[in-house]
Parts: C-alpha cells; structure tokens; sequence
C-alpha cells in the first residue's frame, strides 16, 4: 500500500494482511473486470486500467467472504493521499457494480 493509507472497516473485525491472504474472497473476479474491460481516459486515453498491487490488495479486502460466501464487510472506507487514483479505482468499483 501507498504511505499514509487508512484502512477502516465496518461490519467485521480486521484481522490483518496475513490472514487476508488465507481468506475467501470475490475480489479476483472483481479485478479481472477491471483489467479485461477498462481502459483509462484523460492522458492516458484508451490504455488498459491495470491496477497496482496496492490497488488489488484494497479490492481484494473488499469482497473478501466467509465460508457461507457472505461479505465481510459492509462499509469500507479507505484513506489515500492525493493524486494515487482514487477516483479511478471508486469509478471502476462503480462501473463493474453498474454491468455486474
């Protein structure tokens, strides 16, 4: 992750990084969306969106689910500096629930 990132989650208890990555989680699917169908605007126009690692590991902690395939989380709210593609990442959240 970025310096200065904030992590807050609602509706679960964080357990960290390392059982993040032994847990359930549907954010592969999600990621896949993003680097098959979207492409980024403004300078870098018609480019494929490939997210950063950090980018991946936040999507990834979003969707993770328990054994009964339920969310973990109900609310996420995460803290990034300026200019680290925030909008980018909340709009392709936004797009993949919009066709998904």
């Amino acid at each position: 992750m970025p310096p200065n990132v904030m992590r807050v989650c609602y509706g679960t208890h964080d357990t960290g990084r390392s059982a993040l990555m032994k847990q359930q989680s549907q954010g592969d699917t999600v990621v896949n969306f993003i680097e098959t169908f979207l492409t980024l605007g403004g300078s870098f126009l018609g480019q494929p969106f490939i997210p950063l690692q950090w980018m991946k590991d936040v999507i990834w902690d979003i969707y993770k689910t328990d054994e009964n395939g339920k969310r973990l989380h109900r609310t996420y709210l995460l803290g990034v500096p300026r200019k680290n593609a925030k909008s980018t990442v909340g709009a392709a959240l936004a797009v993949y629930h919009l066709i998904v």
